[in-house]
């Protein structure tokens, strides 16, 4: 297991030096260094994957391990990424297709996780504010590949917002 190089964008809450942790458990947590210009700090944790530098972790970590528990087929953790009110869109529809947390948990548990071959690859990611967009490849849906963006909006470190084009 080794060291994940966090980016400058995961902060201090309040810079005096006691760093903001993600709420999940990690295996281990290392403060290496705060510098005012350039805060840094490592943490090993088994289900995330690198990051890239300058990225919003804290907007893109809720993403990451959504996609980890889908992959996995794990409702729960899945379900543990999104807010209580969460709204899922299918432009051009305006209204929501689903609403609310056990809607979304019931849907995902009857219609996706119930497909052994369901996989989801992120081709392209991009963050902008508190969004996150993704270029996603899905196997398992139907006999080709489906090419898809997904956006997420992250709200107090939940997934609120989702639009599927």
């Amino acid at each position: 297991m080794g060291i994940l190089e966090m980016s400058a964008a995961w902060h201090f809450s309040d810079c005096s030096g006691k760093a903001h942790l993600e709420h999940r458990p990690a295996s281990l947590v290392k403060i290496s260094s705060w510098l005012p210009s350039v805060p840094t700090f490592c943490i090993v944790c088994p289900r995330s994957l690198p990051l890239s530098p300058g990225r919003n972790v804290g907007v893109e970590l809720p993403v990451q391990r959504q996609l980890e528990a889908y992959n996995a087929h794990d409702i729960e953790r899945f379900a543990a990424e999104y807010a209580e009110d969460i709204q899922l869109f299918r432009p051009p529809a305006t209204a929501p297709f689903l609403s609310g947390k056990a809607a979304f948990t019931e849907h995902y548990a009857k219609n996706r996780f119930t497909i052994p071959d369901l996989h989801a690859t992120v081709v392209n990611r991009m963050i902008a504010g508190n969004r996150v967009v993704d270029h996603e490849r899905i196997v398992g849906l139907g006999a080709d590949v489906v090419e898809a963006i997904a956006v997420y909006e992250v709200e107090g470190g939940l997934i609120r917002r989702g639009w599927f084009f």
